[in-house]
């Protein structure tokens, strides 16, 4: 949801505190140089945005034999994405 904040809850959460997905975006996604893939894979309850990309590919309706396939992800908010870019360089 736009201008919520999504977050891994790591095991040691209570002395290290949690994992925002503006920290994975400012530290991992934003400095990449361009034409690099990075596939992201998260083991979670619910299906979240904590990488929150503008393609996304899931396996929900998957058959036998489909090929893989990245679809727009309806969730993506350029206009949050440009809000933590923004903070990069504040």
């Amino acid at each position: 949801v736009e201008s919520y904040d999504e977050a891994i809850i790591p095991s040691d959460f209570e002395t290290s505190g949690l994992i925002r997905d503006t920290l994975i975006f400012k530290t991992l996604i934003a400095p990449m140089k361009d034409g690099v893939t990075v596939t992201c894979m998260f083991d979670a309850c619910d299906k979240g945005v904590i990488c929150e990309l503008p393609y996304c590919w899931s396996t929900k309706n998957d058959r036998p034999g489909d090929s893989v396939q990245m679809v727009l992800n309806d969730d993506f908010s350029f206009v949050r994405m440009l809000k933590v870019v923004k903070t990069l360089y504040e």
